[in-house]
């Protein structure tokens, strides 16, 4: 979903947590809402996150 959106080169690692559930690091200059509002649309299903 990262590379359909463009934003591969944003992203660090991507760690799985559980089933549906990841933890993505992204690069110190990468705005996070900004990125998950870019991607959202990609996604199927509903999104939860917790940007810190």
């Amino acid at each position: 979903t990262v590379n359909r959106a463009g934003h591969a080169d944003d992203v660090v690692a991507d760690e799985r947590l559980g089933l549906l559930e990841h933890s993505v690091v992204c690069r110190e200059s990468t705005d996070p809402p900004g990125l998950l509002a870019s991607i959202g649309r990609h996604l199927p299903s509903e999104l939860a996150c917790v940007v810190t």
